[in-house]
């Protein structure tokens, strides 16, 4: 006759052969779907192919204009040099006085000279030599010095807006095979272990971060020389929160915001800043490690959410045919991957309750038009080089003494200039007279998407089943364990 513990042992391996049961139905139902959604994926990847081949045939083009206004910089028929002024004496003896620099301008941000004064605006010298100084400050003056944005100015470029497809994706769409996790703006310093991951955290949610993230997966840069490993990646070792300024990334309007940062296996080898220098954010993406995703992953808590958080990003030719819906974007904003979650819209930011929940600013970015100036600066009767200071009064910024007139004619590198303008805008016309075509194109892919988003969803479902049963089982063999190896068993047994 069985013992007691016995009979009890005997019920909890009868639990656990209906969770393995249960897992199992689950994986065949799974696979089944699966199977059903290939025709869905199939003719998604053929219109988004047309979408995103059309968009990112005029965003070569865009680059090529691009080039062609560089050339003319190289040539030497256009400068893209400047005189800034980083500090100002009002009290020299016997006028007032500026320190100026020779920068080269950049489209994206430029760091602060000092800490009060001039230094911490932008300001240069106009190109032309007889405007005087202008300059660009920044609306967070009453933030502490180091927690200022960095200055945006984008003088010396002409700005275009690329094209493309927005993104929205949720985590029920995920492929059960898929390494992706979540991506976001993100930031770090050359020779450092931590790296900032720049978007909030899951709105409304109570953990230290976001539902999938862990210690052991992949990080990889889209800023090339960030990682010294294979692929620009590297391990993360360590999670943790922090709060920082949010305010430099687009489309955030909180100063203090909460979000994850990753200690990561080795140091960096490159630095990635919001923005960069030529206008560009970086983007962190996490992913699993390829080599242990196996059935066991399939499996998902209850609690973690379908819909959020959302991911929104734009199209590549490595990810056409993804994501729950797409969007045609020609918007400007920059070109990030961001998470939110959408059903917080317009409710206060937990992160800041003075401002509402917004939805992401992401595009398909923007492209700065090397154009420089028809002037370059001169220091002595010469051209100035790059890096070059110099102390002047207030009478030398007005004078034309500091900068001169450019005599080289580049009319091989200008020929080529307006045949470049002139077939981006036959492409962008060409978009333009289509857009129906385009249109129904994209509408319709996001129609079969809605319909294999159902399928998605029940797979979901099966994903949660297999969760549930791989902790009914962890949990019942932790129980036959404490019933094996207690000294209570005879008293269980009552002997």
């Amino acid at each position: 006759m069985p013992t007691r513990s016995e009979e009890i042992l005997a019920l909890v391996e009868t639990k656990i052969d209906r969770a393995q049961q249960s897992k199992e139905n689950a994986q065949e139902e799974i696979s089944l779907l699966n199977a059903s959604k290939e025709p869905h994926k199939a003719a998604i990847n053929a219109l988004d192919t047309l979408l995103f081949d059309e968009t990112d045939g005029i965003n070569d083009a865009i680059d090529d204009v691009g080039a062609k206004y560089y050339d003319k910089v190289t040539a030497g028929c256009r400068s893209d040099l400047i005189w800034r002024v980083v500090s100002h004496d009002p009290d020299a003896s016997p006028a007032a006085t500026y320190t100026l620099e020779c920068i080269r301008v950049q489209s994206g941000a430029y760091s602060r000279e000092s800490t009060t004064g001039i230094g911490t605006v932008f300001a240069y010298v106009e190109p032309d030599g007889t405007s005087g100084i202008t300059s660009i400050g920044h609306n967070n003056d009453a933030l502490p010095f180091d927690d200022l944005p960095p200055l945006l100015c984008s003088v010396g470029f002409a700005t275009d807006y690329y094209y493309g497809l927005k993104i929205f994706d949720e985590p029920y769409a995920h492929q059960i095979s898929d390494t992706y996790v979540t991506s976001g703006v993100g930031t770090c310093g050359i020779g450092h272990t931590l790296v900032y991951f720049m978007s909030p955290l899951s709105t409304g949610m109570d953990r230290d971060y976001p539902v999938g993230l862990a210690t052991g997966m992949m990080i990889s840069a889209s800023v090339p020389g960030i990682f010294a490993g294979s692929n620009n990646s590297t391990s993360i070792i360590g999670i943790g929160t922090t709060a920082v300024n949010m305010s430099q990334i687009a489309g955030i309007n909180t100063i203090s915001s909460l979000v994850n940062y990753f200690l990561i296996e080795g140091s960096t080898i490159g630095i990635a800043s919001a923005p960069m220098p030529d206008g560009t954010y970086n983007t962190f993406t996490i992913s699993k490690d390829p080599s242990g995703i196996g059935i066991t992953d399939w499996g998902v808590s209850f609690d973690q959410g379908a819909y959020t958080p959302q991911t929104l990003r734009m199209m590549t030719s490595s990810n056409i045919g993804t994501g729950t819906s797409i969007a045609y974007d020609n918007s400007g904003e920059p070109n990030v991957a961001r998470t939110w979650d959408p059903f917080m819209l317009g409710f206060p930011d937990p992160n800041d309750t003075d401002v509402n929940v917004t939805r992401p600013e992401v595009g398909a970015g923007r492209s700065h038009y090397r154009v420089g100036f028809g002037s370059f600066p001169k220091s002595g009767g010469s051209a100035a080089t790059l890096g070059t200071r110099l102390t002047v009064t207030v009478g030398s910024v007005s004078d034309g003494s500091l900068y001169d007139d450019i005599s080289t004619s580049c009319s091989s590198e200008q020929t080529a200039l307006v045949a470049a303008i002139a077939a981006r805008d036959a492409l962008e016309s060409s978009l333009s007279g289509s857009l129906s075509t385009f249109n129904g194109r994209l509408d319709l892919s996001n129609e079969i998407r809605y319909e294999k988003n159902e399928i998605d969803l029940q797979i979901w479902g099966n994903r949660g089943q297999i969760g549930q049963s791989d902790t009914d089982i962890s949990k019942a063999r932790a129980f036959e364990g404490v019933i094996n190896d207690t000294e209570f068993l005879n008293i269980i047994n009552g002997s």
